[in-house]
């Protein structure tokens, strides 16, 4: 639910920011208004829904043929109303593609905060999620190889390639990124394991004084049996 509010919201702002909005409020009033004119200038159509039905079917492109006007000034708001509907569809079809690009910005930057929260708290994770903080990192690695490769090939042409200076400062500042990366989580992992480790130690070192404690309580109760 709270995804649902999240994406309208989402689409409101993509809709404000592009001025759809705006077209979307012209176009309407225009489609009435060429309603309004094609009804009362042609004597083919005859009432107002008949108009309304006209200009739906106008502005979608399927033309029905049912209802249709012989005005010239009906045929002029035919065609400006036609033209109209084109864009608008152009333009909605870009507003919804803006809007499922802004959805993958948004959990694209989700995912990489995510990340980066798990790498300032290395030392509170268990080891279980060190190990899964690896696999990401391997499976980012193995991503932005294939999309970089991917890159680079599309760039490539024919003869000189003027693209090698570019080529190697992406592989080197990768190459750097991926041990900073991978040198945190072994240190966490490493941090982790001696923590264990530490732990166990302590535990066995407790347990060997108390059955130290016993024994010399035991001995001295036996060496002093008035006691």
């Amino acid at each position: 639910m709270k995804r649902r509010i999240k994406n309208w919201k989402l689409m409101k702002q993509v809709i404000k920011d592009s001025g759809a909005n705006k077209l979307l409020g012209t176009y309407m009033a225009f489609f009435l208004i060429s309603s309004v004119i094609i009804w009362l200038v042609d004597p083919e159509i005859q009432t107002m829904v008949d108009s309304l039905w006209y200009c739906f079917a106008a502005a979608t492109t399927i033309g029905f043929g049912d209802v249709y006007a012989k005005s010239l000034i009906a045929r002029i708001f035919t065609v400006v109303l036609s033209l109209y509907s084109i864009v608008i569809v152009a333009v909605i079809t870009a507003v919804i593609t803006n809007f499922y690009m802004e959805i993958a910005k948004a959990r694209a930057n989700e995912s990489i905060m995510a990340f980066l929260d798990d790498l300032e708290n290395l030392p509170e994770l268990s080891l279980d999620e060190l190990v899964v903080l690896s696999e990401k990192v391997k499976h980012w690695k193995i991503e932005k190889s294939i999309t970089g490769r991917h890159i680079f090939q599309a760039k490539e042409e024919p003869g000189e390639d003027r693209d090698a200076p570019e080529k190697e400062k992406c592989a080197k500042d990768q190459e750097s990124l991926e041990e900073e990366i991978s040198s945190e989580v072994q240190e966490g992992l490493e941090e982790k394991k001696l923590s264990e480790a530490l732990e166990n130690q302590e535990e066995e070192a407790s347990g060997e004084c108390l059955e130290s404690l016993v024994e010399r309580r035991f001995k001295e109760d036996k060496n002093n049996p008035d006691e």
